[in-house]
């Protein structure tokens, strides 16, 4: 994931191409995964589909350990005269990999803000301890 022109992006492991991440509506967000070796792995989940059709975080992770795992939802936002898209909302919503209280958010924020991904706008949400 990265930013290109105010734009987020990232790669579709599907055709190895980099795609532009499109805002959310209503219906929709990006379920995602942050591997132990860095790599931030989403897909884009329509809540209007079948839930037969649901990527689940262990399938986008292969299985593997995650250091985190949940949704996000990029919003379109206006600063003066300039649009960019931001991630308005993280947060640990995991039913494989069971939430932590929020404490695995705060190094994919920052591996974010490493990308040059801005988290200025970004709210977060997560789950008690099961």
């Amino acid at each position: 994931m990265g930013v290109h022109d105010g734009r987020l992006v990232g790669e579709n492991l599907k055709t190895r191409r980099t795609e532009l991440l499109k805002p959310n509506s209503t219906g929709d967000s990006y379920t995602w995964v942050y591997t132990p070796d860095g790599a931030i792995i989403y897909k884009l989940w329509d809540h209007r589909e079948s839930h037969a059709t649901y990527v689940r975080h262990s399938q986008l992770a292969s299985g593997q350990p995650v250091i985190c795992a949940g949704e996000l939802r990029i919003i379109r936002q206006q600063q003066f005269f300039e649009v960019e898209e931001v991630i308005g909302l993280i947060n640990d919503a995991s039913g494989h990999y069971r939430p932590d209280g929020g404490a695995c958010l705060v190094p994919f924020m920052r591996k974010l803000q490493d990308l040059g991904i801005s988290t200025l706008s970004t709210r977060l949400s997560w789950r008690s301890r099961e």
